[in-house]
């Protein structure tokens, strides 16, 4: 019969021999794999270029007051496109907060995959819209004119060509373009005389509607054809454990107050998986 005693003379012996640390690594080494080490930090990295934020130093506090609660998280923001470019590409277990804009330009040089979506109201994609006073001429541009948007120079002058009529583009590529924090800051510098023009998404337009509907109703609106993704999360590696556990504790930031001054910060309210209607936005 089988004893215990009979365990400890085995363990003894595969303690006093080399057989011992082999087994050990054997049964220990793929464990490293399957979890994680707490010394391992998880980069949440940050880069939409369409926004005009004034101190990333207090977005990737606001952000790291949320993500270091919950495990050995870090938030990167970056206003570089080279540089972030970078650093992500040095870190395959890296995930990515970026604009779909963005993204799309991203995933023609580093495959990435697209997971999370951000959700502003109840809506997952917005319009934009270039808005003039109603005694300027229709969509006709004289290339004198100054715009003001808080989407980024890049991007502002990609939408307005989209939106201009195609014998103006010339003429809108030389405008001049004043970045401002926020959509219902361009939009207030036609109301006060200061520009001619303002790029605006549907939102900001919203609110403006609200707060002043008579200088609302004066503006000639001409809106963009194309609708644009919200914010992504992607990541190069979505199946790794690490990754996964990051994906997942945004999936529920909006349910912690730290977690909802992070997305006020980016004026989003959470974050939502990616369905087949958002790829096909994202594929077009």
């Amino acid at each position: 019969m089988f004893r215990f005693s009979h365990c400890n003379q085995i363990f003894t012996l595969f303690q006093n021999s080399r057989v011992f640390p082999l087994l050990a690594v054997i049964l220990v080494y793929p464990l490293k794999f399957a979890f994680p080490s707490q010394s391992e930090i998880t980069t949440l990295y940050f880069y939409i270029p369409e926004t005009n934020i004034n101190n990333l130093a207090i977005l990737k506090d606001q952000f790291e007051s949320y993500l270091v609660k919950h495990g050995n998280y870090s938030f990167r923001p970056f206003s570089n496109q080279a540089t972030f470019e970078r650093f992500v590409k040095e870190d395959k277990k890296a995930v990515i907060l970026v604009s779909s804009w963005y993204y799309g330009k991203l995933n023609e040089r580093h495959e990435v995959n697209p997971v999370l979506v951000g959700v502003s109201g109840k809506s997952s994609k917005q319009k934009y819209y270039l808005c003039k006073k109603a005694e300027l001429s229709g969509s006709s541009f004289s290339g004198g004119e100054k715009f003001a948007s808080a989407s980024g120079i890049d991007f502002t002058r990609e939408v307005l060509q989209q939106i201009v009529p195609l014998k103006y583009h010339k003429n809108v590529a030389l405008a001049r373009i004043l970045l401002v924090p926020k959509d219902i800051d361009a939009l207030m510098a036609i109301e006060f005389g200061i520009l001619n023009c303002a790029l605006t998404t549907e939102s900001g337009l919203n609110q403006f509607a609200h707060t002043s509907p008579k200088e609302y109703k004066s503006l000639i609106k001409l809106p963009s054809q194309k609708e644009w993704l919200l914010p992504l999360v992607a990541a190069f590696e979505p199946e790794n454990i690490s990754v996964m556990a990051l994906i997942m504790l945004l999936e529920k930031i909006s349910g912690d107050p730290d977690g909802i001054r992070s997305l006020n910060m980016i004026n989003l309210d959470t974050f939502k998986r990616l369905n087949k209607i958002h790829h096909r936005i994202l594929n077009k």
